[in-house]
């Protein structure tokens, strides 16, 4: 793919789109300019280095005027001003008003970015949607050094659909009721955005038995009636499931199908034909 909208590679992606007539296509549903994109994870974070400085002395006038108001030094390298460290993004701690100003930074630059994105997009094809597969966005259950998400605050003037996924809410019902906070938190920042679940979806795969597991096939189907009353009870507009065809798959080592290579129903499927429905007169 010819760039996250990170690095958009216009001419790349202007090329697809009007090689093949995408703006006419009505079997297309939406562009997803990225997929699970980890811009945030600590290595693309040192990237930015020197975009934060920048954006630390434009907000406050000056890197010592912003320590003062942060109460807090100036993370450094070498003496060279850098991003915080992860340890800081995920605790609290006296760092916790610099950690603030640093979000917002984020917000800022992926907001710009992925909205110029749209904006071109926009000027050759008028009729489709344009988002991204968002991961984590909106997880209040993630704490992870290695990975800070994308967060809302940023996407709502850059994306037509909130697009979460939802594979950190594998689990009990404990586990999978926090979906509703991720939609809560989208609407907070646009409530007239769909709140659209990019991904859902569960493995059921030994890759010791080289076979389905019993167990994780009950499981998935427990799974998913209780995804289906999650996004009842949100309000959420739609669910895309990885994947359809169940079966061994390939590369990626697993089995997330919701039917029967033989085209008969799994557990699941029939979970989704009785939610289905009661889903779309919610």
């Amino acid at each position: 793919r010819p760039g996250t909208p990170m690095d958009f590679r216009w001419k790349d992606m202007r090329e697809l789109i009007e090689g093949f007539e995408l703006a006419r296509r009505d079997v297309v549903f939406a562009y997803d300019l990225a997929w699970e994109p980890s811009h945030f994870d600590e290595r693309h974070q040192r990237g930015y280095d020197g975009l934060w400085t920048a954006w630390t002395e434009r907000r406050h006038g000056s890197i010592e005027a912003a320590e003062r108001a942060w109460g807090q030094a100036m993370p450094r390298d070498g003496g060279r001003p850098r991003v915080p460290p992860p340890s800081m993004l995920v605790a609290d701690g006296p760092w916790r008003k610099l950690v603030a100003d640093y979000r917002r930074f984020l917000d800022d630059l992926v907001g710009e970015r992925y909205a110029e994105a749209r904006r071109l997009v926009r000027t050759i094809d008028p009729h489709h949607p344009v988002s991204f597969r968002m991961q984590h966005a909106g997880d209040p259950t993630l704490d992870w050094e290695a990975l800070l998400p994308y967060d809302f605050p940023g996407l709502a003037g850059a994306v037509d659909i909130w697009e979460p996924e939802a594979y950190g809410r594998i689990g009990d019902w404990d586990r999978v009721k926090a979906g509703r906070f991720t939609a809560d938190w989208a609407r907070l920042w646009d409530p007239a955005k769909p709140i659209v679940w990019a991904e859902m979806g569960y493995d059921v795969w030994d890759r010791a038995r080289g076979a389905q597991h019993p167990g994780r096939l009950d499981f998935a189907a427990r799974y998913y009636r209780d995804f289906y009353r999650m996004m009842r009870e949100s309000g959420a507009d739609g669910v895309f499931f990885w994947w359809w065809p169940g079966g061994f798959r390939v590369g990626e080592n697993s089995d997330f199908g919701i039917i029967e290579p033989d085209g008969t129903d799994r557990e699941v499927t029939r979970v989704i034909r009785e939610e289905g429905p009661r889903f779309l007169s919610a």
